[in-house]
């Protein structure tokens, strides 16, 4: 009961916060004139990211949720079953793995063509040094040997979820 007390207290606390900043965007918006969304240049990047996202996931869940259940009244076939162990095999198995592999490879090499941009327009003006090709040289090879490493050990401590994960889904009856 008490417990029941506090949060619906802690709530009451917290809603003449949320109320007066929805009323001072409101007023903001409609009496004094200023568009938020296209004034500001993040919250317009944010507002277009969200309904294009929101849109895109909405879809996709909705259609996913539509096989589901199609697959789920095929249960008596077993396709059902091969199905779900199988998906959850490649999603949660070894998607995650590749993708670090992939997206650790691919900003190595956006980070050396960087590199190399700079190290070329410098030399282009007849301003970039020994010293300082040495030191973005330097810096790119920390950079690749930590990704490396933090690809190995995500890789590494990722290994065993896996392969019980797939175990458990391959041998399940």
């Amino acid at each position: 009961m008490n417990n029941t007390l506090s949060s619906i207290s802690s709530a009451l606390i917290v809603a003449p916060y949320q109320l007066n900043i929805w009323f001072g965007i409101f007023l903001w918006v409609t009496g004094f004139q200023i568009h938020v969304t296209t004034r500001y240049d993040v919250i317009c990047k944010l507002r277009q990211f969200f309904s294009i996202w929101g849109n895109q996931v909405s879809f996709t869940l909705f259609s996913l949720a539509t096989l589901d259940r199609l697959l789920s009244t095929q249960r008596a076939n077993r396709f059902y079953a091969y199905f779900d162990n199988y998906i959850e095999i490649v999603f949660t198995a070894i998607c995650p793995p590749v993708a670090v592999i992939v997206l650790t490879y691919l900003l190595i090499r956006s980070v050396r063509n960087v590199i190399q941009r700079q190290i070329i327009s410098g030399n282009n003006a007849q301003v970039a040094t020994v010293a300082y090709r040495s030191n973005l040289e330097q810096m790119d090879s920390r950079l690749t040997s930590m990704l490396i490493l933090q690809s190995m050990i995500v890789i590494i401590t990722y290994i065993p979820f896996a392969a019980e994960l797939v175990y458990t889904n391959v041998t399940q009856n």
